[in-house]
């Protein structure tokens, strides 16, 4: 197997994100930030451990419900990020804010979704610092007894 960077749609699949009855999120659905975020034609950010069913720019499409004292079911996807323990990680460490997956925004020439060190999906421009590359060994089932 070749190392190899996972996908945004794989981070919505982990959460749940693609399968809510109201997110639907997939990538290949253009990016809209807006209040009237339709999750039909456009997909936005979410919250890994959120709650919710109506999209706001502060929130996404979740409240976020992880913090210090309720560990995030999904900390291993941004332990080792700075400044995550607020936000229910397991372990901060370092100046990475964050993890770059494999998927660029649909419609945008720039921009690439993220794993935010705050515990959800983002989108940021791929010149902007402080992102990193979140190693993953990738185990078949076949290999292990």
């Amino acid at each position: 197997m070749e190392p190899r960077l996972i996908t945004a749609d794989e981070v919505a699949e982990i959460t749940g994100a693609n399968l809510d009855s109201t997110i639907k999120w997939d990538s290949t659905k253009a990016y809209d930030g807006s209040h009237s975020a339709n999750p039909n034609t456009n997909t936005s950010w979410f919250y890994f451990d959120g709650s919710g069913t109506t999209y706001s720019d502060t929130s996404g499409w979740h409240k976020q419900v992880a913090n210090s004292s309720n560990k995030s079911k999904y900390a291993w996807l941004y332990d080792y990020t700075n400044s995550c323990l607020e936000q229910g990680c397991n372990i901060e460490q370092g100046e990475n804010y964050g993890y770059w997956t494999s998927t660029a925004v649909a419609g945008s020439s720039s921009d690439v979704w993220l794993v935010r060190h705050f515990s959800f999906l983002y989108y940021f421009d791929v010149s902007d610092a402080y992102r990193g590359i979140r190693p993953v060994i990738e185990v078949l089932k076949s290999n292990v007894s």
